[in-house]
């Protein structure tokens, strides 16, 4: 159903079923049966590990090189690894509440992701776009930052991954975030 190679090209994964039962094949070894698994199957950058969503009954959850995480009621896509192939990302969802989940721990509940998980390109940083209780907000390395009324771009992370920025509207203001503070209007 879903043929996926590893960016190096030396592996291979697919979805397969029998009967009603599917299943994940890396370079010919079986996984473990599921109801279901949602592509795309996700190879790391470096090509080692692997990661998809499965479900079981009505309960989702994701598969990193064959361990299950903690299951939710859905699993929204996508799902990201960091640069280093250490982590992944992803967003569950549990009884109308949101949550980042980011190397297998859960985050805080959210009403609404805006913006993916985003690695920084060194891998050892993250930041993601949230709204709660209609206030908007990004969270760094877990922390929730300082709210506002709406954020207007990205979260981006410097190239040398020590800086983050956004735009965010507040009171009919624009304003730059830097690094946490606001920057002017």
């Amino acid at each position: 159903q879903s043929l996926t190679y590893s960016p190096n090209g030396r592996r291979l994964a697919y979805i397969a079923a029998r009967g009603k039962q599917k299943y994940c094949v890396v370079n010919g070894e079986r996984g473990r049966d599921y109801d279901s698994i949602t592509a795309p199957l996700l190879f790391s950058p470096d090509s080692r590990r692997i990661a998809f969503v499965a479900s079981k009954g009505a309960r989702e959850f994701v598969v990193v090189d064959g361990i299950e995480g903690e299951a939710f009621d859905l699993v929204l896509q996508p799902l990201t690894w960091s640069p280093s192939s250490h982590d992944v990302a992803y967003v569950g969802l549990q009884g109308g509440d949101e949550y980042a989940v980011i190397g297998g721990l859960k985050g805080l509940a959210f009403d609404r992701m805006l913006q993916p998980v985003t690695f920084s390109p060194d891998g050892r940083h993250t930041g993601y776009l949230v709204r709660k209780d209609n206030r908007e907000f990004a969270v760094i390395d877990g922390s929730p930052q300082a709210d506002f009324d709406a954020i207007k771009s990205s979260l981006s992370f410097s190239a040398d991954s020590r800086h983050t920025g956004y735009v965010a509207l507040d009171s009919g203001r624009q304003t730059a975030v830097i690094d946490g503070s606001v920057q002017g209007s």
